[in-house]
């Protein structure tokens, strides 16, 4: 399936609900990122934890959005969802 209209939105809110739970109930290992954040960074508590939160959204919404582009077969596909800066197209 092909991402079309509001499919993505909703996939990618789905994606970063996934990593807010991870965060939520995340344990020993956000607990250690955490810390690791506090001592390389010598941020406070609060930007650590948000600096982790984002972290793991970010990382399920990178690693599943492929789910998302099955069907990206045609250049007319691809253009619809990505834009490109300074680059031709050759051949049409």
């Amino acid at each position: 399936m092909v991402c079309q209209g509001y499919s993505c939105y909703v996939g990618f809110f789905l994606f970063k609900l996934i990593g807010d739970l991870h965060f939520f109930l995340g344990g020993s290992k956000k607990n250690k990122i955490h810390e690791n954040l506090k001592t390389v960074l010598n941020v406070d508590d609060h930007t650590a934890s948000r600096i982790v939160k984002r972290n793991l959204e970010n990382h399920y919404i990178d690693r599943l959005h492929i789910f998302l582009y099955q069907k990206l077969t045609t250049k007319e596909k691809i253009l619809e969802y990505v834009r490109f800066e300074n680059i031709e197209f050759e051949g049409g």
